[in-house]
């Protein structure tokens, strides 16, 4: 094999001539740099020993004023150095929480301290004015829980409007704008999607500042062929009216009538008109299931709330003002026709009927109802406060099993309580009252409440019947039976002309126990006794200021004893 020679080059120029698989000599002494020539640092022919390349990085190294002075671009830091000066720039406690030195630098210590004490407790995320807090997770998500449910509270309209569409609470409402003349169909679209979507809230905030929305035509809370609507339409009372500019129609339609509907809620609604509608109904439920109506108000209505073929409906704190001259109902229980279906549970708490003397009705309960309750039902200035009727006398077909508690009837102009028909009925601490007959309320009404030969079972426990020009009761029923009940201010017509109690001869298995009979030096007698009214029980009950006697005629097999005259 030929030698290969090969001239490298290196700190004294030394040729070396190499041969394959050998190695050739070594560094002479005079190829490495020395001291002086280290320190010079400008010899590119030298090689440095690890003395040299020790001593050389030693002398490089800054020391703590070079450091501290962190001027010089010529010097090392060593671990220790690099350490000291990491640590003096450390901001301490009080340089971290004042947050306005920019050449310090922050621990993991420091930053957890401070963002530690820039958390907000559960009072600034309830607030929700701090802006210089942070919040965790779970209080953002309180936090949104909490605006969501008390949007209804809120005083100032366009900040409610702003939150509302901020946070998406409500699908914006397609096409719609203030100053349009109709949103109904806009509310409609917002219902109808929140229904396909598997329920939510539909809010109806203030579509604008100081505007109302308007609603020319029905708004609806189901959808057809969908059984659960689970729809919530909420609003936020007088900050944001609805407006009814149809003349007709219905307002609220909940269920077509044929296929049932579950879980619809209305909330914080109101309602206005005008002038007066035709026919018009605030809200109706068909074949509705499981629904409620809180705080609505309706001003300027002739047909309230009507509910058919449906369970389960809650009204709360209603109010229903009637202010036309029309034969209107303020609430319409119904089973139509009323051998069809059955309408189950319908409880009234608080609810007003204010029908201001001008013709209309506070309830209807017509048909095979059954469960009607209420805790708080007021019918002011009505023709007729309470109306219970059926086309059909077959037991299954009549109103049954409906309790009254807290009702009142005031001002009634024709009479406070038309009992046809029904089947275990009672009144729980009720004031049943027609007109006084003062200026504006007439003097053309009858007597307080009639019972006809239909009504099954019916009882009245403690409360008041007064305030009529002729008898408080006009009793025909079957086993109608007054415990505790007070009879009052009767015979308005005249002194001696009615009796404050009439029996008529279909009454059967009456009962006046403990009741009290204030006859006011107007009513002939406390109780007038058809003689074919039988079966009868009148005992210690306590009358006064009667204008002949105690009663006039006795019945059939009828029991009297312990009847104290108090005067």
């Amino acid at each position: 094999m030929p030698d290969v020679s090969i001239v490298a080059r290196g700190p004294s120029s030394l040729k070396m001539r190499f041969r394959p698989g050998l190695v050739g000599p070594p560094l002479a002494e005079d190829d490495f740099a020395t001291q002086a020539e280290a320190e010079a640092g400008t010899d590119a022919e030298k090689v440095m020993s690890p003395l040299r390349a020790a001593q050389q990085t030693t002398a490089r190294l800054a020391s703590q004023a070079v450091a501290e002075a962190g001027a010089d671009n010529d010097k090392l830091m060593s671990s220790l150095r690099t350490a000291q000066q990491t640590t003096a720039r450390l901001a301490s406690q009080a340089v971290a929480e004042a947050g306005t030195d920019n050449d310090k630098l922050t621990s993991p210590l420091r930053t957890k301290q401070q963002i530690d004490a820039r958390l907000a407790v559960d009072a600034d995320s309830e607030a929700l004015t701090d802006t210089a807090k942070l919040m965790v997770p779970a209080q953002v998500r309180v936090a949104i829980e909490r605006a969501e449910f008390s949007y209804e509270d809120m005083a100032h309209p366009a900040t409610l409007s702003d939150i509302i569409q901020r946070t998406g609470s409500t699908p914006l409402f397609e096409g719609a704008a203030a100053a349009d003349a109709n949103h109904a169909s806009a509310i409609n679209s917002c219902i109808d999607r929140v229904i396909t979507n598997g329920g939510g809230i539909a809010w109806l905030p203030p579509i604008a500042p100081g505007v109302d929305w308007k609603i020319g035509g029905p708004i609806y809370g189901h959808k057809t062929g969908v059984t659960g609507s689970r729809v919530k339409i909420q609003g936020v009372g007088q900050q944001a009216r609805l407006k009814v500019t149809a003349a007709g129609g219905d307002v609220f339609v909940v269920g077509d009538g044929t296929n049932p509907v579950y879980y619809v809620y209305l909330r914080d609604l109101y309602i206005y008109r005008d002038s007066q509608p035709s026919g018009q109904r605030d809200v109706v439920f068909t074949h509705a299931n499981i629904c409620e109506v809180h705080n609505f108000i309706s001003d300027g209505s002739v047909e309230g709330v009507r509910v058919e073929h449906g369970n389960s409906i809650y009204f709360n704190r209603c109010h229903i003002n009637m202010p036309y001259a029309v034969t209107g109902i303020g609430a319409r229980v119904v089973s139509s026709p009323a051998t069809a279906y059955r309408t189950d549970i319908v409880v009234f708490d608080e609810f007003t009927v204010q029908a201001n003397c001008a013709g209309s009705h506070g309830l209807v309960i017509s048909g095979r109802v059954a469960g009607v309750h209420t805790n708080g039902f007021y019918a002011l200035g009505v023709k007729r406060g309470l109306q219970m009727i059926s086309t059909s006398t077959a037991l299954a077909d009549l109103p049954s099993f409906c309790a009254f508690y807290k009702f009142e009837v005031d001002r009634a102009t024709e009479a406070a309580a038309v009992l046809d028909r029904g089947f275990r009925t009672e009144f729980h601490r009720c004031d049943i009252s027609n007109t006084s007959g003062a200026v504006g309320q007439g003097g053309a009404d009858t007597a307080a409440v009639f019972v006809g030969e239909n009504m099954l079972d019916t009882k009245f426990i403690g409360g008041r019947i007064t305030n009529c020009q002729r008898q408080a009761v006009d009793e025909s029923g079957k086993r109608t039976q007054y415990i505790g009940t007070t009879f009052s201010d009767m015979s308005k017509a005249g002194a001696g002309s009615y009796s404050a109690v009439l029996l008529n001869p279909t009454a059967r298995g009456f009962k006046f126990i403990g009741c009290d009979f204030d006859c006011s030096s107007r009513a002939a007698y406390a109780l007038s006794i058809n003689a074919a009214a039988k079966n009868g029980i009148i005992k210690d009950n306590t009358y006064r200021d009667v204008v002949t006697a105690f009663n006039t005629g006795t019945g059939t097999n009828v029991t009297m004893a312990d009847n104290v005259n108090d005067t």
